[in-house]
């Protein structure tokens, strides 16, 4: 019986009906997505078995000044410590190294994206699941593959014992296994014998290259471990501190430097790690918590807007409720009935929002980067989820106007002296400023966010990305690598080349600590970023030299020649840079060589992301062929990529061609910053878009009701500005009242936010207005929709409404 007057009610109030259903529809099917999304980054590793007793080893170093936040660490650890600490059950290390090219048996080149050096133990703590053959990688020279790796080779089992030929070493395939999936922290597509490595065996505990993986024993504490970790620093770097400096350890605590390696749960390594040296770019639990407040907004204005009109429209089910006690009812039954009305609103909105996630899955995979499918029974298995949501919001929506409705006295509705509908009204005004507060905090940081985006995209970096094109994998040339950068340097549409391995783009990194040649203690040493480079890089990329030359190729004496950034000069303290020499630490060499001569400085330029300052950097004049970056004239793209792919095939036939842009790669580093931009702007337009929909609904009804004082205001003279304005003020006080409230909130919030920047724009008076005004016009714009039909309307009219 409830449920048939429920649905009396929806079709006899078709208008409001729309407004509560359709509002609630795009809350939830905002909050769907969300949770999906949520759901997904907090389930990266959690498919490995044990995963909660696996950990990762991460550096937290300090030495004379230079500070180290790194996802590695040294090549003897995973022993060493496996010896020392019972509580390990399992280690392993992995070196990875990306875009590794295969030649095949026939000749074939197949490019692998993702590879890394094993030690056999990683299987015993990565539980890979065996397609063909044997993960076995104990002897030299030999390789598991992925079973996409595997169908671009040969085929899943025509793999096994076939070899592939890469950096001039022959391996044997071993076995495949099932591609890892997409919520790991690393997808390798090969992983090769770590004997093949040939620092593997290093003893050297200073020289962090590896990613090391615990295994822990059931029930033990990683943080009680963790501490225990100290106790052995002394013994393993000590002796490295008494063999390459002058400091023993006791000396080196005392100078405010340390050694720290944390133990990382496996699990929490994607949302919780943002270190140097990570395999993949992870995510950030603060956009977890972003996007979880936004969802929540978004849906927490739609329940208003159902309370809202709700309770505004109460003058209309006054009479109602005061007939239905009359006859008998009792509270408890009309409680019950609003509340059913409620959650058939709520049932047919998540019905919609269903519709609605299907509909717009692809999109939103698009737009996050993910490959999410059937949400509700597949792997993230929403459906119990959507159920108990949707209970929640039917009663959340519902229960203050069913408690609110069900409490009319009825002698007094039936003699019609109760109109709540539009004297009691500061229930409503409170959810008003709450909703418009909530938008207009979304709308705040979508402005913030666009605004360092844009900051980003503005900002001077230190060289030219634009019209960069950059050709990978020109290393397997080999000693054809010059021959080739000649021929490109003579196409028309060509400015420059340069062949490098290191790009401010990329992801290739070497750093190395260097002190001044006179000095005779460490405490001088400047840890630095040694890029090899040839002459052709700083005028290729555009760099600015402020005092001494470039390279020459014609000078001999440039063999060891090294150009400093700023930031390196200012750490360095050099007056007079040019001619300055440098060495390395006692028995360390840098690229073959102990001593170096300083012939120029140049300007800091951007190779991290703006989350980080710019560190020490020195180029050196060295041969380095992994990429060749060309500047080109942007009106002769096409025709240019068509000659460099015919030129490639000339010199290195067998290999993809394969090239990317300067500034598409820079776009990339900033892509978590782009799509939380997107989403911050499209929950905002949501955020708005439902909370003027109930505000339409809002100014309907209360208009409606007031329409005999309209007449009389315009009968006796009001004009239609004034009318306005009538109409107007009221909703105006409580958008200023929102905006009062809610802008602390929104600064708090995104300064925050850019705190995490080291580069980044401020909070200036336009992102203050821009919000303010935007919500103001809407919302006004909406009201006077509304408000305008009314006061142009005969007077006759409205006298004669009741």
């Amino acid at each position: 019986m409830n449920l048939k007057i429920a649905v009396r009610s929806l079709k006899r109030e078709k208008f409001y009906s729309f407004i509560n259903i359709f509002g609630l529809a795009l809350g939830i099917t905002t909050c769907l997505f969300i949770g999906m999304f949520i759901k997904d980054e907090m389930s990266y590793d959690q498919h490995w078995k044990n995963s909660d007793r696996i950990y990762r080893a991460a550096a937290h170093l300090k030495f004379m000044g230079n500070q180290f936040d790194m996802a590695v660490s040294p090549a003897p650890m995973w022993e060493a410590f496996e010896k020392d600490f019972p509580e390990i059950e399992e280690a392993a290390r992995m070196r990875s190294l990306d875009n590794i090219i295969l030649e095949l048996d026939n000749k074939r080149m197949v490019k692998v994206a993702s590879f890394a050096h094993a030690d056999q133990e990683a299987f015993n703590i990565f539980q890979f699941t065996t397609l063909a053959g044997t993960l076995d990688l104990s002897e030299p020279n030999t390789v598991v593959v992925s079973e996409s790796t595997a169908k671009q080779l040969y085929g899943v089992n025509e793999s096994l014992d076939k070899t592939i030929k890469f950096y001039d070493q022959t391996y044997v395939i071993k076995g495949v296994y099932k591609d890892i999936p997409e919520n790991s922290h690393f997808h390798y597509a090969m992983l090769g014998s770590m004997a093949n490595w040939a620092n593997s065996t290093n003893t050297e505990w200073g020289s962090n290259n590896f990613r090391t993986y615990f295994l822990l024993h059931e029930g033990v504490d990683y943080q009680v471990l963790y501490e225990k970790f100290k106790t052995v620093y002394p013994k393993y770097f000590g002796p490295m501190l008494a063999e390459h400096s002058d400091t023993n350890w006791e000396q080196f605590l005392e100078s405010g430097s340390y050694v720290d390696y944390e133990l990382q749960p496996l699990e929490s390594i994607h949302l919780h790690s943002d270190l140097s040296y990570e395999i993949e770019p992870n995510g950030s639990f603060q956009y977890i918590i972003l996007f979880g407040a936004a969802g929540l907004f978004v849906l927490i204005i739609a329940c208003i807007n159902f309370m809202n009109i709700s309770t505004a429209r109460s003058s209309t089910r006054a009479k109602e409720v005061g007939m239905r006690k009359v006859l008998g009812s009792r509270k408890s039954f009309l409680v019950n009935q609003f509340m059913i009305e409620s959650l058939l609103n709520a049932i047919v909105a998540a019905l919609i929002a269903t519709i609605a996630v299907y509909l717009l899955l692809p999109f939103f995979n698009q737009l996050t980067g993910k490959s999410l499918s059937n949400p509700y029974f597949g792997d993230l298995f929403l459906f119990p989820w959507a159920i108990g949501g949707t209970i929640i919001v039917g009663i959340l929506a519902g229960i203050y106007p069913a408690f609110f409705l069900s409490s009319f006295k009825p002698l007094k509705v039936l003699k019609g002296e109760l109109r709540l509908g539009v004297k009691s009204g500061w229930m409503r005004n409170t959810l008003v400023v709450v909703q418009f507060s909530a938008s207009i905090i979304l709308i705040f940081g979508a402005v913030v966010i666009g605004s360092q985006l844009k900051y980003i995209q503005s900002k001077s970096l230190g060289f030219s990305k634009d019209q960069v094109l950059i050709l990978r994998n020109t290393y397997l040339m080999g000693d054809k690598v010059e021959a080739f950068k000649k021929e490109v340097k003579n196409q028309p549409s060509v400015i420059n080349a340069t062949t490098t391995s290191f790009l401010p783009t990329g992801n290739s990194r070497s750093d190395s600590p260097l002190l001044p040649k006179e000095s005779t203690t460490t405490e001088e040493m400047v840890s630095l970023q040694i890029w090899g480079v040839d002459e052709d890089y700083i005028p290729t990329l555009d760099i600015n030299l402020i005092d001494g030359r470039n390279f020459d190729e014609n000078l001999a004496t440039d063999s060891n020649a090294v150009i400093l950034n700023q930031a390196a000069l200012d750490k360095f303290g050099f007056e007079n840079p040019v001619g300055q020499q440098l060495k390395t630490i006692n028995g360390f060499q840098v690229w073959g060589m102990k001593e170096f001569k300083v012939i120029g400085v140049m300007d800091n330029f951007h190779f991290d992301s703006f989350k980080s300052n710019i560190d020490p950097m020195v180029l050196i004049n060295v041969n380095s062929t992994g990429n060749i970056a060309i500047r080109y004239d942007a009106q002769q793209t096409t025709d240019l990529i068509a000659h460099l792919e015919t030129l490639w095939s000339e010199f290195n036939a067998n290999v993809p061609f394969e090239y990317t842009f300067m500034d598409q790669e820079f776009e990339a580093k900033y892509d978590s910053e782009q799509k939380l931009g997107t989403l911050f702007t499209i929950f905002s337009g949501l955020a708005i878009f439902i909370a003027c929909l109930g505000l339409f609904g809002l100014a309907a009804f209360t208009t409606d009701q007031r329409k005999k004082e309209l007449g009389i205001r315009k009968v006796l003279g009001a004009s239609l500005p004034q009318l306005m304005v009538k109409q107007l003020s009221g909703y105006t006080k409580l958008l200023l009242v929102a905006v009062t409230l809610s802008l602390p909130i929104g600064i708090y919030l995104m300064s925050g936010w850019l705190d995490n920047f080291a580069y980044r724009t401020g909070i200036n008076f336009l992102m203050v207005v821009v919000p303010i005004m935007l919500v103001l016009f809407l919302a006004w714009f909406t009201v006077s929709i509304i408000s305008y039909k009314a006061a142009v309307q005969n007077p006759v009219k409205n006298l004669k409404y009741e």
